[in-house]
């Protein structure tokens, strides 16, 4: 680590559909990152974001978050990844010098995962000077306090900063959870604890559409094995149980009342295999 423990810098140069993961080493800490030319895509392993960024994209992803993400180049050119792990003491002790109470509540709120600005050039090759220059120069704690605070303080004041995990209605954010890990028993608990939001909030959108939760997740099942039928490779107790469901009978019984036809009908007219 640099500058008294409180960051490390890494570049990391990406071909075409390389994927950079951010793993869970330094999960209390912040990552900082950009891109130097081309385009890349942002995802979510939940599939609560996903999301392109260019060589004007500046991302910060918060603490806690960081294991969720990974980043594919999408650049026919090889593009490079620079990437800031910032501790969070580092951060904590930037609130008394950051200008702003949006900038202050957006940097501690718990509630959004990262930050993302879409920012001019220059702004970025100002980030990219003093971050380079972290292997030549001994940088004081002012200096990079100084530095940090006043340059969160202008972005989020000249771009506003942009919560890309409220692009997604409910119905989108649950099914993209569900997908993430469908034998999961899911409950609303498990729903609003990965979501990070009440209750209420996610029934009373579901309702205004005429959703019911059980329904949906049902339907995100059905949806799934109906993919799985399309491969060929899979028995109806084998798609069952991968699908999420817990009894055989029980898939049976919510395939045909969704699909109108039984689970091994519908194999058949798909793979004109009947099963035994």
């Amino acid at each position: 680590m640099i500058g008294k423990k409180s960051f490390q810098t890494n570049v990391y140069r990406m071909s075409k559909f390389d994927t950079y993961i951010f793993n869970n080493l330094y999960i209390n800490d912040y990552k900082m990152f950009w891109i130097d030319s081309g385009i890349a895509k942002l995802i979510d392993k939940n599939c609560l974001v996903s999301y392109e960024i260019n060589s004007s994209s500046i991302i910060l992803l918060k603490k806690n978050s960081i294991q969720r993400f990974s980043l594919t180049s999408l650049s026919d050119e090889n593009i490079n990844v620079s990437v800031i792990t910032i501790s969070d003491s580092f951060i904590r002790s930037l609130k008394s010098y950051i200008l702003g109470d949006l900038m202050i509540r957006n940097l501690y709120s718990e509630n959004k995962d990262l930050l993302l600005w879409n920012c001019e050039h220059n702004d970025i090759a100002v980030l990219s000077e003093v971050v380079n220059g972290f292997r030549e120069i001994n940088y004081s704690d002012e200096f990079l306090k100084v530095f940090f605070s006043g340059f969160f303080s202008k972005v989020e004041k000249k771009y506003n900063s942009i919560f890309i995990t409220d692009d997604l209605d409910a119905m989108e954010k649950i099914s993209c959870l569900v997908k993430s890990d469908i034998t999961r028993n899911w409950r609303w608990a498990d729903i609003c604890g990965e979501l990070r939001t009440n209750r209420m909030i996610l029934k009373k959108e579901l309702e205004s559409r005429g959703v019911k939760f059980r329904e949906l997740i049902n339907s995100i099942r059905i949806s799934y094995s109906i993919s799985l039928m399309k491969t060929g490779e899979f028995k109806i107790k084998q798609i069952a149980y991968q699908s999420g469901f817990a009894s055989v009978s029980y898939f049976s019984t919510v395939f045909k009342s969704t699909m109108n036809v039984a689970p091994s009908e519908y194999l058949f007219m798909l793979t004109g295999v009947a099963e035994k």
